[in-house]
């Protein structure tokens, strides 16, 4: 009895400590011309668990829709789910469907997102991109559009995330021949507390945010 109480303890405190342990992703894009490849690795406890998702290929067919192939592995590079998808423009409207959906019902969406990824901070951002047209001209005119929104989707990032690193953006313009090369790697961690808590947010927000009576917790952890 002695023994198991000990035991019951250890799991009681390893519970308790749960929201206070960080979680690391690791967001990955490549893309080489028409090859597209995605990758998500999932690291916690200081790298004790570890999971890795990856989307070796992305093709479209002519109808518009994306073939894929998911693989799901473990840190010790062992296969726990690999299968082909299709994901029809249908499932893409049914999706945007449900994200317009759920943003109607929780009351304070926004809000809750933005307290959130407060506490989130990314590491590293590094987005490198080659383009070209074969025409000097077009070009020129890519790259500066392609610079421009490069700044604009990271300056709008900097408001929600901290920079334990400036980001690291490149464009390098092929003038000779065509291409469209990209590369972006990007590390965020934060503690599981606060993601539990944001998903208790949504959850009792979306129960009753028709009523009116439910107010936002503040949360601080250091």
């Amino acid at each position: 009895m002695q023994v198991l109480g000990w035991i019951l303890l250890i799991i009681l405190i390893a519970i308790l400590l749960i929201p206070f342990t960080t979680l690391s992703i690791r967001f990955q894009y490549r893309k080489r011309g028409a090859d597209d490849h995605v990758g998500v690795t999932l690291r916690w406890l200081g790298g004790l668990v570890r999971l890795h998702y990856s989307v070796p290929k992305l093709s479209w067919t002519e109808r518009g829709d994306v073939s894929t192939r998911q693989v799901v592995q473990t840190g010790k590079g062992k296969t726990l789910m690999s299968k082909r998808k299709r994901i029809s423009l249908k499932k893409l409207r049914r999706f945007q469907k449900n994200a317009q959906r759920m943003r109607r019902q929780v009351r304070d969406l926004h809000g809750i997102l933005r307290r959130f990824f407060q506490h989130v901070t990314c590491e590293r951002l590094e987005w490198v991109s080659t383009i070209g047209t074969g025409d000097s001209a077009e070009t020129g005119i890519l790259t500066g559009v392609a610079w421009a929104l490069k700044t604009a989707l990271v300056s709008v990032a900097g408001r929600y995330v901290r920079w334990a690193r400036s980001p690291r953006l490149d464009i390098h313009p092929s003038f000779e021949r065509q291409r469209l090369e990209s590369d972006l790697v990007c590390i965020v961690r934060f503690r599981l507390g606060h993601l539990i808590l944001a998903v208790a947010r949504l959850y009792l927000n979306m129960r009753k945010g028709s009523e009116g009576t439910w107010q936002n917790t503040p949360f601080r952890a250091s």
